[in-house]
């Protein structure tokens, strides 16, 4: 039979996972809307600037190299931190723990503390058990009723 600890924890590291990822997606989207209004705001400049004053095409083609170079650092600058953004389960719980949200739902030290003790599998007295098993618990009850999407607030991103 399946300890329900057990089955709380993964649904815990579960949601933990699906945190992260949404993190992760809002990331890469926030960085591709910076980069298609900075191109789109750049090829408006470049076309307005040479209807204004008749353009060589050597200088066209430099805009074009300069535009080129200006996108590839976009991508690296804006686009690349998003999809390296890989933390870990403790790392997302400790920044859950820091936003408002989560104080108000009484998580601050209690989220990550419960997945730490969760994966401990030290030898330790049953006495040490029994407070850790109480702490898994209640970061498990607490985290169930929270609502992580507020807590996700793309004006923070």
């Amino acid at each position: 039979m399946t300890d329900p600890r057990v089955s709380g924890v993964n649904a815990l590291k579960a949601r933990l996972s699906a945190i992260r990822a949404r993190a992760r997606w809002m990331l890469i989207v926030a960085g591709l809307c910076v980069l298609v209004c900075a191109a789109l705001a750049a090829v408006l400049s470049a076309g307005l600037l040479d209807y204004v004053v008749r353009l060589p095409s050597w200088m066209r083609s430099v805009l074009w190299l300069g535009g080129l170079l200006a996108l590839v650092i976009g991508v690296r600058k804006w686009i690349m931190p998003g999809l390296a953004f890989k933390p870990g389960l403790t790392e997302v719980a400790l920044r859950l723990e820091r936003t408002d949200e989560a104080r108000k739902a009484g998580l601050t030290g209690v989220l990550t503390s419960g997945l730490e003790l969760a994966e401990d599998t030290s030898e330790a007295s049953e006495q040490t058990r029994g407070m850790a098993r109480h702490v898994v618990e209640e970061a498990i009850k607490k985290f169930s009723g929270f609502k992580w999407a507020a807590a996700l607030s793309s004006t923070r991103v």
